[in-house]
């Protein structure tokens, strides 16, 4: 259904189920796919290719010429843009700047008032911008990324899937992904365990994770550590040609750096690894669960198991922190070097 006040060029596409409010504005050549809903006061200009079932909320502006002084608006370039998506008011998305490319947005993806996503962009799948969120330039985002309110990406950068960004972050170098990433400019804290258990990275794949992290900030390899999916891609990840701003140092000598070139201090001392505190947790009831998510995720610490005399209890809380699970403390004798009870 398309509102008689609202403007749908005849060189648009239109697929089934469509609605289009009042004043909206469609110009073409566009695509719409089938079931989108295009609200009250939105725009759409050319040469924006979008897929199915997604929801344009008044005053956003998707396909606007990039923010490029030097691009030349007679050339084709697009906003490819994938189904299922909320584009809620106020966001702009930009299209590409060389002829025949496209800003990339994929599925399942939330962006709140007044996001930006620049020009060459590539966003993938299920990611959540919170109001105010503003991606420059030829940013790619993995997916099940979470950027908190006011947060902002310099171009170039990469964010890897499943990082979580602080309100107000100011990014400037790439944020490795499974992390907690903020502040200005932007460090990284820890692994995002909240984010990891959502996506039901838990037990053996989150020890191993885990793991991979305490070597990275060790400047260790990971070679030796289980291939899981996770693993998987954080190795091409790191792998893969750095952007123009290379990966994050992290605060407190959480992941040092894995690439590039060495600072002032590194060349005049030798390097020191600090090992992780291997710790404990013995009764794992309604206080003992908190400890143990706390050391599992507190950098410089390793949580080795959890005790408790109900095996089932225990069995629960080790999987969801990957660690083993004991029902004798003794166990833990010559083992460990801290334990809370």
């Amino acid at each position: 259904m398309i509102h008689p006040t609202a403007y749908v060029s005849p060189r648009v596409e239109l697929g089934s189920g469509v609605t289009v409010g009042p004043f909206a504005v469609i110009e073409g050549p566009c695509r719409i796919g089938d079931d989108c809903h295009i609200d009250a006061h939105a725009v759409i200009h050319p040469y924006v290719r979008m897929g199915g079932n997604n929801r344009v909320h008044p005053h956003a502006v998707l396909g606007g010429l990039p923010q490029d002084l030097g691009f030349d608006p007679a050339t084709e370039t697009y906003l490819d843009i994938g189904d299922d998506n909320t584009f809620r008011e106020g966001v702009t998305l930009s299209r590409a700047t060389k002829p025949g490319e496209a800003t990339r947005i994929g599925s399942g993806n939330y962006l709140m008032n007044n996001s930006h996503v620049g020009h060459d962009c590539v966003v993938g799948d299920g990611n959540i911008f919170a109001s105010n969120v503003a991606l420059g330039g030829h940013v790619r985002v993995g997916d099940r990324v979470f950027c908190g309110g006011g947060a902002v990406v310099h171009q170039f950068c990469r964010i890897g899937s499943m990082a979580i960004l602080q309100g107000l972050a100011g990014i400037n170098k790439d944020a490795i992904p499974f992390t907690m990433i903020g502040g200005r400019p932007g460090k990284h804290y820890r692994l995002n365990l909240v984010g990891l258990r959502r996506a039901g990275i838990e037990g053996a794949a989150l020890k191993a994770l885990s793991a991979a992290f305490r070597r990275l900030r060790n400047r260790q390899g990971l070679d030796g550590l289980p291939d899981t999916p996770e693993l998987s891609y954080l190795r091409a990840w790191l792998a893969e040609e750095s952007s123009r701003h290379g990966t994050f140092q992290c605060l407190h000598g959480f992941l040092r750096p894995v690439r590039g070139a060495k600072t002032k201090s590194s060349t005049n001392r030798p390097e020191k690894t600090m090992q992780a505190l291997k710790c404990a947790v013995v009764g794992v009831g309604y206080l003992g669960k908190f400890h143990a998510q706390k050391y599992a995720a507190l950098e410089g610490a390793e949580l080795v198991a959890v005790v408790d005399s109900n095996p089932e209890t225990a069995r629960i809380v080790a999987e969801r922190n990957g660690t083993r699970n004991l029902t004798d403390y003794r166990e833990l004798l010559g083992r460990v070097d801290a334990v809370s009870i």
